[in-house]
């Protein structure tokens, strides 16, 4: 999960408010006009770089993300129209019918779980970032004991295979694939959460920040035969293959290495001639 600065409300939310002060039991996040919610998307999607505030990935329009209560309305009424507890997640409001009545990970995983500091990291966290390790396979896992970071990816089911490859792709791309110098790769640690013109911040950046780290130092550490060993474990076992030339011919075993047959100097010995001679005797 990567940090997230709320910013202030926005003015239509603020507005709405306020128009409808006088009337309390109008004061419910259900009361809300399209008007307000579409300003609400828009606004946490510049905060958020335009990516789902729990799995990081990318939301290419308002229409493509839903409004997540980090607490949810079930646990805590008074806080739904509170714009500290709102947050831009994937999918969009209508999502693709394969994946009724929810989808596999992230928010819709989450649903109405009651949530504490026990249980679940809030990506306002100062220490979100820390609290997660990504890998270059994709996998995600909690940071050494940390039963929040834990009890969180099981509850928004971060480490889904569906999310795990689309990870695997995106750090590929940018980091295993990229032909990156150890200088690139470190540059890239902190160049990959900057928005661009359009406010948009690669999707899954942590993970390729962390990778892009390891792999950077990992680069200045290692040979470039290394290298390659190196980055075919971060993908995980390769299968054995046999080249043609070891089809075709069969492995030749050894003597020396079997313990039951003699060698030509102990043959030389039983003949007494002892092992000094056994260099100019022809053993058949």
């Amino acid at each position: 999960m990567r940090r997230i600065i709320k910013g202030l409300e926005p003015i239509a939310l603020r507005k709405w408010k306020v128009d409808n002060r006088t009337v309390p039991e109008n004061l419910t996040y259900g009361a809300l006009h399209g008007t307000e919610t579409r300003a609400i998307r828009r606004q946490m999607l510049l905060e958020q770089g335009y990516l789902c505030a729990y799995t990081m990935q990318r939301i290419q329009t308002i229409e493509d993300c839903h409004i997540e209560h980090l607490v949810p309305q079930t646990q805590d009424r008074d806080s739904d129209l509170d714009y500290e507890n709102m947050l831009a997640c994937f999918p969009g409001m209508k999502p693709p019918p394969e994946w009724n009545p929810k989808f596999p990970y992230g928010a819709q995983q989450k649903g109405g779980t009651h949530i504490n500091d026990t249980n679940f990291v809030s990506p306002l966290s100062v220490d979100v970032e820390n609290r997660f390790q990504y890998s270059a396979d994709g996998s995600v896992r909690a940071s050494t004991a940390d039963t929040a970071a834990s009890s969180s990816i099981e509850i928004l089911r971060l480490d889904h295979s569906i999310l795990c490859e689309l990870r695997k792709a995106a750090i590929e791309e940018r980091v295993l694939d990229a032909s990156l110098s150890a200088e690139d790769a470190i540059a890239l640690v902190s160049s990959i959460s900057s928005p661009d013109s359009s406010g948009m911040i690669p999707e899954f950046c942590l993970a390729i920040a962390q990778v892009s780290d390891w792999y950077g130092k990992a680069l200045q550490a290692y040979s470039k035969t290394q290298l390659s060993i190196m980055k075919q474990r971060a993908r995980g076992p390769a299968p054995f293959v046999r080249s043609k030339q070891q089809m075709r011919t069969p492995p030749i075993p050894s003597i020396r290495k079997h313990p039951n047959l003699p060698t030509p100097a102990t043959k030389a010995c039983r003949r007494g001639g002892g092992p000094g001679k056994a260099r100019h005797r022809e053993v058949p």
